[in-house]
């Protein structure tokens, strides 16, 4: 009986890691035969960064549901391989395997969760991202250039960043550097009369509807374009200000007006962004030139 177990537990613990391994072979094998036939790199595409970040999110969750499978199988397997006909040894037999694989499936669980929940998050500014992007493309008709997921690699000076602006829009009235954040609107009971679709700003404090004050998404927009104008320095003329944007897409926004962030609804963007600006502060030539900088730095995606 217990040789069968084992010979069951072996060969069931090969399958697995045929599975996992297996797959991982043959798409190294499929890349290393063929290649893609397009040579040119794309434009980033809005949201590029999440949806990579989405990928390698649905990777870790597929390995870290088969490593909860296989610890949850296992365990059962080691219970019945060392089971006695002792009582009191099946029960600390029992006891030790059950804390043992209880405590790597609760770990494995918690890790998972938090993946599943990063994962939620990232879709939902993926979906954000591209939204927005939707609503400032028709400012393309009016001779404005629109970029996405410019990816700031190093400040002037050599600093090495990770952060990205997800928006930058070059036109007639200037430059914007536009920072979406996609929130999640509340089920339920709120404070003070406040509605789940409404957000108010008040300086440059967004306020949720919970009641909670939120500065994140101002500052976050307000350094972008700081760091972005730093960038455009070493390529223009003369110094080119930068306007900070939040857009809140699906969000009814209420401003009082003392805000040095203009923090807008996703649907109206595409139509109040010129006003932000100043008429006449690029040239014809100066938005090309802007434009192509940001389209060299930006053309960096291998199909």
């Amino acid at each position: 009986m217990k040789l069968g177990m084992i010979v069951g537990v072996v060969w069931i613990g090969a399958a697995l890691g045929l599975i996992h391994f297996g797959f991982k072979r043959m798409f190294a094998r499929e890349r290393a035969k063929s290649r893609a036939p397009f040579t040119e790199k794309m434009l980033r595409p809005a949201g590029e960064s999440l949806r990579l970040k989405i990928e390698n999110l649905v990777e870790e969750m597929m390995d870290m549901a088969l490593r909860f499978a296989v610890t949850m199988v296992a365990t059962g397997w080691l219970i019945m391989l060392f089971s006695s006909q002792i009582w009191w040894v099946n029960g600390l037999i029992w006891s030790f395997f059950m804390l043992l694989g209880g405590g790597m499936m609760w770990r494995s669980w918690r890790k998972l969760a938090k993946l599943r929940t990063d994962l939620r998050n990232c879709r939902l500014g993926f979906h954000g991202e591209r939204y927005v992007a939707e609503k400032l493309s028709m400012l393309q008709a009016q001779g404005y250039r629109v970029f996405h997921d410019f990816i700031f690699d190093m400040k002037p000076g050599g600093e090495a960043t990770t952060f990205n602006i997800d928006h930058i829009v070059v036109g007639p009235t200037g430059v914007f550097a536009v920072e979406t954040k996609a929130w999640r609107k509340p089920n339920g009971e709120l404070p003070d009369g406040n509605q789940s679709h409404k957000l108010k700003v008040s300086g440059d404090t967004i306020q949720l509807p919970d009641g909670k004050p939120h500065r994140k998404a101002t500052a976050q927009a307000k350094r972008n374009a700081d760091e972005f104008s730093k960038w455009l320095a070493g390529s223009s003329a003369r110094a080119v200000k930068v306007v900070p944007v939040v857009a809140m897409p699906g969000w009814y926004v209420t401003d009082d007006g003392t805000s040095s962030v203009a923090v807008l609804s996703g649907s109206p963007i595409g139509k109040r962004l010129p006003s932000l600006g100043v008429a006449g502060a690029l040239s014809v030539a100066e938005v090309e030139r802007i434009a192509d900088r940001i389209e060299a730095h930006s053309r960096n995606v291998e199909l």
